[in-house]
């Protein structure tokens, strides 16, 4: 089910008005049988899999908690997860491996060929499946005791709001919540409403209005150079954002009207002043679970200086696998890993010319050019994540900045643009400017604070927000219930 389709707003008032009617101790059968009604919403077999890692998550932690003996523990804790990865692999990455197994067969001419496997891929199974594994990771350290209660331990991984897109939850963090009393509160009730509202703005509205026109060229960039290939590329920047943020919000208020609090998972990533900023500022939970699940275990920055190096470039080859088994999703994941490493190596040498330039006392001189920088990477690493084939991204970087200097100071150009991308010149200008819009908030707002709009102080100005923000997703939004982008994943 979409948080933005008509099914959803009638499904969110009805669970959240019979959570507050329930008695306290009844409260969890509705949420979990809410979450999987959600969950199964698109396809029935999709509950039955996440039922299947929920009972695996739950016997293996309970099996650990019941021996002290090293051996069965670390049996117990390697079956789990095991279980887990096995079908994250399957739905997943099956298809990728045996294609690209087969391809490198035909390239060494060794003769047959593994079977094709083609499954549909269950939404939001990364997410849960990494919540499932750090779950039994921290019981095993000792860090979490086993959950006794199954079905806290089941809506503690199918929990509605958070459940097909992040954030990506640790058991520390929302079990205990579930047995807390929620009572009703006007003031969390609004403040949630306001990041629903401000969610569905952004992705109704800017994400979902950039979408056509960035389908129209990676649909067939080899048509393309210069002006109309930079263009699809900032407004993808613009989309996954809005798209992948707008999901977050309206996750966060939706479980903040009832009195559950979720993680922040975004913090203004686009004014980041280097593209380590970028990554503890964009999708903050998974960068956190990478970092205390496979970065430190791995050795994280203990070891030489070609370890520490090494790691990092592991954990993010990982999470572009973990965004798509495509190698344009490795490749982006290593993009984002080298800058990082290039950022580390020249760190001493950029601070002593700094010195040596007397531009220590102009921070936003400074500032400014590591936010170019930072926003060059990341947008050149998005080709690879948006292209649909290496070739297609391969061409795109090569021709981005083709012809680009005459095509800038040719109308003729734009227009040829804006016809390609669908829209008219106003239109082209309209998005233009909601992307500049988008970047310069990024830029000027201090970091985690809420959109100003909402936030004024008085209370007319307020409400007159409120109503704008209606009006255009009502008029200006896609009404079409467009799937949010990271459910693919």
């Amino acid at each position: 089910m979409l948080f933005n389709s008509r099914e959803f707003l009638i499904f969110f008032p009805v669970v959240a008005g019979f959570f507050f009617l329930l008695p306290p101790s009844r409260r969890w059968v509705l949420l979990l049988a809410a979450s999987y009604f959600f969950y199964m919403w698109a396809r029935v077999e999709y509950g039955l899999i996440m039922l299947l890692v929920t009972l695996s998550s739950y016997a293996g932690t309970r099996a650990m908690s019941s021996t002290s003996d090293p051996k069965l523990r670390n049996l117990f804790l390697l079956a789990d997860v095991g279980f887990c990865l096995f079908v994250l692999g399957y739905y997943k990455y099956a298809g990728f491996l045996f294609s690209s197994a087969n391809d490198l067969l035909s390239v060494l001419s060794v003769d047959g060929r593994l079977p094709q496997i083609s499954t549909a891929l269950p939404i939001g199974i990364s997410f849960y499946t990494f919540m499932s594994i750090s779950y039994s990771v921290d019981v095993y350290r000792g860090h979490q005791k086993a959950e006794r209660h199954f079905g806290i331990h089941a809506l503690y991984l199918s929990f509605f709001p958070h459940l097909v897109a992040g954030p990506i939850m640790r058991s520390e963090e929302l079990r205990p919540q579930f047995r807390q009393l929620q009572t009703f509160d006007s003031d969390r009730a609004v403040d949630g409403l306001r990041l629903v509202l401000w969610g569905l703005f952004k992705k109704m509205v800017v994400a979902d209005s950039l979408a056509p026109a960035v389908t129209e060229i990676y649909g067939n960039p080899s048509a393309y150079t210069g002006l109309p290939l930079l263009i699809a590329t900032l407004f993808f920047a613009i989309q996954i954002y809005c798209d992948f943020s707008g999901y977050c919000d309206i996750a966060i208020g939706c479980a903040r009207l009832m009195g559950f609090t979720l993680p922040v998972n975004f913090d203004r990533p686009y004014g980041s002043r280097s593209v380590g900023e970028f990554w503890r500022r964009w999708h903050i939970t998974l960068g956190t679970w990478f970092r205390d699940y496979v970065y430190i275990p791995l050795g994280g920055n203990r070891g030489g200086t070609g370890s520490k190096w090494s790691n990092l470039l592991i954990v993010f080859l990982l999470s572009g696998l973990w965004h798509g088994a495509s190698w344009t999703f490795i490749i982006w994941g290593g993009i984002h890993g080298l800058c990082i490493i290039i950022e580390r190596l020249t760190a001493a040498p950029r601070y002593a010319l700094i010195e040596a330039a007397g531009l220590r006392g102009m921070p936003w001189l400074t500032e400014g050019i590591g936010r170019i920088w930072t926003l060059s990477c990341v947008i050149l690493a998005w080709i690879f994540f948006r292209a649909q084939s290496l070739p297609d991204a391969v061409y795109i970087v090569s021709n981005l900045l083709s012809g680009l200097g005459e095509q800038i100071l040719d109308p003729g150009a734009w227009a040829a643009a804006a016809a390609a991308m669908g829209v008219t010149h106003l239109g082209l200008a309209v998005l233009l400017a909601t992307c500049i819009g988008v970047i310069v908030c990024h830029w000027r707002e201090p970091l985690g604070h809420q959109p100003s709009v909402l936030d004024m102080r008085s209370r007319a100005l307020r409400h007159l927000a409120y109503y704008a923000l209606v009006l255009l997703i009502l008029f200006a939004g896609n009404t079409q219930e467009v799937q949010f982008i990271y459910f693919q994943f």
